[in-house]
């Protein structure tokens, strides 16, 4: 069983403002499924591809690169990944400068910056979807205790784990 010490709550609780997906609460119809669930699942499969086809230097086009940025400023805006949406701005404003090796710097920071995100919504998202698991979570059917001081274990057994596969919406993971 995973259970979220401290270091890593306090280590991802400010990579997205929850206020913001709180705003979006009052979208929500009545007998529907979650939509903020729903927009958590897109987000991450969209913005996972993107960053890494971004990430892929051979055969980058820099208008691509620019609409591709602008798309993920805006999509991280609206759930309150407001770090990440201001590093794709960077993307932005660079691909309009025409500078490639500043623009490599900022997806490796966008990159970063997206797995504290992840993170983060991971756990709204489950709280959401299986409230009587609170802080602590499961991960598909792999169970395992993270220790203060040790969250590199926790990201990389996600990405291991969870790899791009974010359209389980029935199940509870991070």
């Amino acid at each position: 069983m995973i259970c979220i010490t401290d270091n890593i709550r306090d280590n991802v609780i400010d990579a997205v403002d929850v206020s913001v997906l709180s705003n979006l609460e009052d979208a929500q119809v009545d007998g529907e499924p979650d939509l903020i669930a729903d927009l958590i699942d897109l987000y991450l499969e969209n913005t996972w591809r993107k960053l890494a086809a971004m990430s892929e230097p051979a055969g980058r086009d820099m208008l691509w690169l620019q609409r591709a940025a602008h798309t993920l400023k805006g999509s991280s805006a609206t759930l309150g990944a407001a770090r990440t949406a201001w590093l794709c701005e960077e993307i932005e404003l660079m691909t309009r400068r025409g500078s490639l090796d500043a623009c490599t710097e900022l997806i490796s920071a966008a990159n970063r910056e997206f797995v504290r995100v992840r993170e983060c919504l991971l756990i709204v998202r489950s709280k959401r979807i299986c409230p009587a698991l609170a802080e602590t979570v499961a991960t598909a059917n792999h169970y395992f205790e993270v220790e203060a001081g040790n969250e590199s274990s926790l990201i990389a057994h996600t990405e291991q784990r969870l790899g791009t596969n974010y359209n389980r919406r029935s199940n509870c993971y991070v």
